[in-house]
């Protein structure tokens, strides 16, 4: 699998998995306010302004991706076709490389 930095031909499919995996693990447990505040607009939004920070696990087609801000993983999100995959150890793996550079977004 190939781990590579985010650009704008990814944000529908990184959109996708951010609010499939957001809704599976969060809409049951967190008040229904912030459940419709996680609509697909938002986070692509949020994916938009962070862009820089997003690499993603590609492997014929975008199933995974990871959020720095600063020095801290902020999301981490795996599509449920990528699970068990190896996906997700790969884009830990790359965060793990990039833990000690004094850059706080990657190139």
């Amino acid at each position: 699998m190939d781990v590579r930095a985010a650009g704008e031909q990814d944000l529908e499919p990184l959109t996708s998995i951010w609010f499939d995996g957001w809704h599976e693990a969060h809409a049951a447990i967190v008040p229904e306010a912030l459940t419709r505040l996680r609509t697909r607009e938002s986070l692509r939004d949020r994916l938009r302004a962070e862009l820089l920070g997003v690499r993603v696990g590609d492997e014929k087609g975008v199933v995974g991706f990871t959020m720095l801000r600063g020095a801290e993983v902020y999301q981490f999100y795996a599509a449920a076709s990528a699970r068990g995959t190896g996906a997700a150890a790969a884009l830990t793996a790359c965060r793990r490389a990039r833990a000690g550079s004094s850059s706080r977004r990657w190139r």
